[in-house]
Parts: structure tokens; sequence; C-alpha cells
């Protein structure tokens, strides 16, 4: 996340937020898709999805045998104005 994916309503009121997010991860590291699980303040949940599903990138979990798998990630972000 940078700066530039503060949500430019909150960031005028001079708000802050949390989002919490789910990411499905495919077996070579590619994020499938996002959730929101718990949000302070719903202005936040799009820009973080958005965010990740454009830029993230993850190393694919391994099953026992040392092979990829598709998995999952939960993932917090604040949003503080300095």
């Amino acid at each position: 996340m940078t700066s530039a994916d503060y949500p430019i309503g909150p960031l005028r009121m001079g708000q802050g937020g949390f989002v919490r997010i789910r990411l499905d991860v495919d077996a070579a590291g590619a994020i499938s898709d996002c959730y929101v699980a718990r949000t302070d303040q719903p202005e936040f949940a799009a820009p973080v999805c958005k965010a990740i599903l454009k830029r993230g990138r993850f190393d694919p979990a391994l099953d026992a045998h040392g092979q990829p798998v598709r998995s999952y990630r939960v993932i917090g972000f604040r949003f503080e104005i300095e």
C-alpha cells in the first residue's frame, strides 16, 4: 500500500481506518481474490482490495511434498494520517 491508495474522502477529513482482508493465493503465488473480513471505515475496503489485486504477489504455499498449492492469507492494514 502507498499513500496514493488512501481514499480521498477520509484523507480530506483527516480520518484513519482499519481493514482486514482475506486473500486467496493460487499455486503460482498470484492473488486470485480479495474479501474484506473487517473494517471500521467502509471507504477503505475497495481501495485496499484494488491495490492488492493489482500489485500483490506471494511465494506460494507448499504442501508436505514441497509442491506449490492454493492457500489464503489474512492481512490487516491501518491507515493513519501523521
